[in-house]
């Protein structure tokens, strides 16, 4: 009997405990089951996202939403960028109505990637509040354009030669390398795609000038997006030509006279001289593209003699369109009694 009564205090006792357990569960805020969210819409400057409704017991009313967001740029902390977010939904500056299923952040950065939080709380039929949330971690505004593509290096000696551009987070790109009328040399397309900001055309002939299209484009998770793949628009198109080399080059009569190799389509050809190799360059000339060498009388001022080091670079310059493409300066001629070496600036 003794026993009896223990035991029927101890059961008392440990129900006690299950119910004081349930209602400190229950009023100390229980996670509610979270909803999904996802990107659903893009725009340049704006992140559109859509939630599904949360999970509620009968009887159970949804007092509303809210959004926090920040940005995640590359290179940056996510832990930092979501806690972010996350204290802008607690101070509820985006609050939604219990209705509400969907919401676009406008004033975003353009190709830029965000981590977006939505928080939510539920008052039960018993009065009690449940609060839930869920995030996406890569969240993006709108592909754009790829902007700046150039000519990175033009490898004289190994013909190939390297095109580079402005990146964009959370993309790849496609390239399209063509010769002057157009017509495709290579083609980087979805499949072959690179993430890289730089490629190269190889087997390139140092008389021609070639082509180059970038266009970027990115592939969501399912998990965190509705949109798959988007795509932005081409880029202009860059033009890729080799820096011309110094083919011959004389000092005579205090004079120095010049010629080089002729690359196809230039407007005009700016030759710089130094007597120093990595400073000092002074322009001393400029002739139209169907001219290939120039007679220079002077340097600051000075004539030229016969036993001294100059140092010779030529760019070649091509206008299209109201606009100036140039070689650029990948190497450097070391001119000496007549011999010419030729040294990367690289």
């Amino acid at each position: 009997m003794i026993h009896e009564r223990k035991l029927d205090s101890r059961m008392t006792k440990l129900l006690l405990a299950c119910v004081i357990a349930m209602m400190f569960f229950v009023c100390s805020g229980f996670k509610a089951h979270a909803m999904t969210v996802k990107q659903t819409g893009e725009g340049d400057t704006s992140i559109t996202v859509g939630w599904d409704t949360p999970y509620t017991s009968t009887g159970s009313v949804i007092n509303g939403f809210y959004v926090g967001y920040a940005e995640y740029p590359e290179g940056g902390n996510f832990t930092t960028s979501k806690a972010n977010a996350v204290a802008m939904a607690d101070q509820k500056k985006i609050a939604l109505p219990g209705n509400a299923r969907s919401y676009t952040i406008n004033g975003l950065k353009k190709s830029a990637r965000y981590v977006v939080y939505v928080a939510y709380t539920i008052t039960s039929k018993y009065g009690s509040q449940y609060s839930g949330s869920t995030y996406i971690s890569s969240a993006y505004t709108k592909v754009q354009k790829v902007t700046n593509v150039r000519q990175k290096k033009w490898w004289y000696w190994a013909l190939h030669a390297d095109a580079e551009w402005d990146a964009q987070p959370g993309v790849k790109y496609e390239v399209k390398f063509m010769d002057r009328k157009g017509k495709v040399l290579k083609y980087l397309s979805a499949s072959s795609a690179t993430s890289s900001t730089s490629t190269s055309l190889p087997k390139v002939k140092n008389n021609k000038i070639y082509k180059v299209m970038v266009r970027a484009f990115r592939t969501r998770s399912s998990y965190e997006s509705t949109l798959g793949t988007s795509y932005g628009a081409w880029s202009d198109v860059a033009y890729l030509f080799t820096q011309p080399m110094v083919q011959s080059a004389k000092v005579s009569g205090g004079k120095l006279r010049l010629k080089w190799n002729k690359v196809e389509g230039m407007t005009s050809y700016t030759v710089y001289v130094s007597t120093k190799e990595k400073k000092g360059y002074k322009k001393v000339g400029t002739v139209k593209g169907n001219k290939t060498s120039l007679t220079v009388k002077k340097l600051k001022k000075k004539r030229f003699k016969s036993s001294k080091k100059y140092y010779v670079y030529i760019v070649g310059n091509m206008k299209i369109n109201g606009r100036t493409y140039t070689s650029g300066r990948h190497y450097t001629n070391t001119v000496q009694r007549g011999t010419i070496t030729t040294n990367w600036t690289f």
